[in-house]
Order: structure tokens, then C-alpha cells, then sequence
């Protein structure tokens, strides 16, 4: 059967278990425990997955920290965000003229210690990072009641899934200047030797100044991002071999067997996101996750063109998707600067 084939494509791993697991799981308003940061909708602790995008869940935390004091100094305004285990809220310096974002472990998780470390990895991956498209962390500790949490820049404004969903899809010449500016972020992460590995639409901030321009990128959630240099110096990972990290509609083909990747699993992730900017639909729509990753794996991805025939998609822009969905890294762009450099000139050309 396509299921038995998908599992031997997937391999024993243990995301490939707890997809099938999953999937034969419906959901219930039972217990509501579980969150999708993708779709915003929550379900019971026996979903693992999200059944409408193939997302990671997260845990809800019951604490409510609205309306309070944080560590003496911080005014909490209001919950803006869950994700990753964690809650967000939005907060005030009580001391100086700043409002910034703190991102607070779930209570249920800080006895976790893997998960502690991840968490302050991501705050350590993400505070050495300084570029005007990525997002900002400014400190990172534990609170009085034991809590890992980190302080980091507050962004106003809508996701990029959020500008698809009012549009539907976008056309190219609004997309281009987004584009270009996630290259500009990524790459610069990916010369300090950090790989985000969750490159999604819902990661990507979009900040309009009210001008008129292009909206100002802010790429978010370095959450399961790898840092290359912190894991060769130490020696040590996070990431098991096999263990399987990402959201499914957008991992690389490596990503969906568990090996190590590099900068071109970001590529291909960035392949996906471009699909469906310009189409407003999944690269690789399906029912379930294990179908999705199966495609990955052994599907050629769709033209532009083909789910919008009537739009005029470029040549160019049809060849510099498919590149970036190569199936063997090999084969795409190598490098981040690569892919801008031919997204410039596809700018240039159709302005």
C-alpha cells in the first residue's frame, strides 16, 4: 500500500511512528492542552500533530500573567503568542521607554532538562545574531518561579501567512522585495553558521511603515534552529540522528529522513515558501503529514503556473523555484546569496 511504501521511505524513525500513531487519532474538544501555532486551532493531549497543516503542537500553559509585574520590572500587557512550548506576551519596561516581547517556557516543560537547554540555545542562537531582517533577543533568564524565559524585540505587525490568507496569493512583483529580504536575513544567519530549519510563512514578520514601500521583514522562531559553529566547537548536538525537526509542508527532503543539513535545507524550505506565496496554496497539499513528507521525498514540485494558469509567471522565476526544489542539495543553490542575486535581476527585469 502508499502508506506501507511511505514508512520504509521514512525509515523507523520516531516521527514516522507518531505520525501513524496520529493519524489515526481524530480530534476532540475533550481536553484542549495542545495548540498549532500554523493554524491556531487546539486539541487533545493524544494529537501530536496538527490534522489540518501537519504542525507540531505545542502545549498550552495555564499561566495567566496578564495585567502583572514580571521579574520587577516588566508590565505585562497582554498573551500574543504560543509556539514551541512556549507563551509569549506582550510587555513594558517599567524603567525605560521600551516595549519589547518575553517569551516564557510552558511551567509543564521546565522540569524537562533537554528542553530547558533548547530553549536557551535558541535564546543564545538568536542573541548572536545582529541584522536588520532578523529578530532581536536582549537577554535571556530564569524567573523567580523557575521559569526559562527571554526577553526579545517586539514586533508590530501581520505574517506573511496572514498576508496570503486576506489575498489569496501575491502577485510577483509585491513578493519580490519579501523575498529578497528573507535571502538577505538567512544568509547572513547561515554565515554564522546558524540554520533556522523552520522557514515557514507563519515565521516570517511583515511591518508596514505606513509609506507605502514594501513592508520590512523580520524573520522569527529560531526555536529548532542549528547552530553549526556552537555544535562544532562543543561537540554536541540537540538533534539526534533520525530525530526529525520542521513544519512537514515545508521541510527539505533530508529534513523528512532525519539527516544532518545545511544551509540548502533552507533553500528548499525558502522553495516552498516562494510556491506558495505566489500560488496561495501548499507545495505539496495533502490529507495527511506522512503523505506530505512522502512527496518531498519522491514528487517532482509543481509550475507556478500550473494552479495559476492565467497569471504570467516569468520563465525565470519558474526555473529559480524549481532550482531551490531540487531533491538533491547538490542541485540547488548553494548558497542564500546565490538565490538573491537571481531574484534581483527578475526585479529588475519586470520593473
Amino acid at each position: 500500500s502508499r502508506m506501507k511504501i511511505v514508512i520504509e521511505k521514512l525509515g523507523q524513525s520516531a516521527l514516522a511512528k507518531d505520525i501513524f500513531a496520529n493519524m489515526q487519532k481524530k480530534p476532540t474538544d475533550a481536553i484542549a492542552s495542545h495548540h498549532c501555532d500554523e493554524c491556531g486551532k487546539t486539541y487533545d493531549t493524544t494529537i501530536k500533530l496538527c490534522p489540518e497543516d501537519g504542525s507540531f503542537l505545542a502545549p498550552i500553559t495555564d499561566t495567566d500573567l496578564h495585567d502583572t509585574i514580571f521579574e520587577d520590572k516588566y508590565q505585562i500587557d497582554k498573551c500574543i503568542g504560543r509556539g514551541g512550548g512556549g507563551i509569549i506576551y506582550k510587555a513594558h519596561h517599567r524603567y525605560f521607554d521600551r516595549t519589547v516581547a518575553i517569551k516564557i517556557l510552558n511551567p509543564k516543560l521546565s522540569s524537562d532538562f533537554a528542553l530547558v537547554k533548547r530553549f536557551k540555545r535558541e535564546a543564545e542562537t538568536a542573541s548572536s545574531l545582529r541584522h536588520d531582517n532578523l529578530m532581536s533577543v536582549y537577554d535571556f533568564g530564569i524567573s523567580k518561579r523557575g521559569q526559562p524565559y527571554f526577553i526579545m524585540e517586539y514586533i508590530e505587525g501581520k505574517t506573511l501567512r496572514e498576508l496570503i490568507v486576506e489575498n489569496s496569493e501575491l502577485n510577483l512583483e509585491s513578493a519580490l522585495p519579501i523575498f529578497l529580504q528573507i535571502c538577505d536575513g538567512l544568509d547572513y544567519a547561515h554565515s554564522k553558521g546558524v540554520i533556522h530549519r523552520d522557514l515557514k510563512p507563519s515565521n516570517i514578520m511583515l511591518i508596514d511603515d505606513g509609506q507605502g514601500r514594501a513592508p520590512k521583514v523580520k524573520i522569527i522562531d529560531f526555536g529548532i534552529a542549528k547552530d553549526t559553529h556552537v555544535e562544532n566547537k562543543n561537540r554536541a548536538s540537540l538533534t539526534l540522528n533520525g530525530e526529525i525537526f520542521g513544519s512537514p509542508p515545508f521541510m527539505s527532503p533530508e529534513q523528512c529522513r532525519g539527516q544532518s543539513v545545511d544551509c540548502r535545507s533552507d533553500i528548499y524550505s525558502m522553495g516552498c515558501l516562494m510556491f506558495e506565496t505566489l500560488t496561495g496554496v501548499h507545495l505539496f497539499p495533502d490529507d495527511s503529514t506522512l503523505a506530505t513528507l512522502f512527496r518531498h521525498l519522491n514528487e517532482a514540485p509543481r509550475a507556478c503556473r500550473e494552479i495559476l494558469p492565467d497569471n504570467k509567471f516569468p520563465d525565470e522565476i519558474e526555473r529559480i523555484i524549481q532550482k531551490t526544489l531540487e531533491k538533491d542539495p547538490d542541485d540547488r543553490y548553494q548558497t542564500m546569496r546565490e538565490l538573491k542575486n537571481d531574484l534581483k535581476r527578475v526585479a529588475v527585469e519586470i520593473s
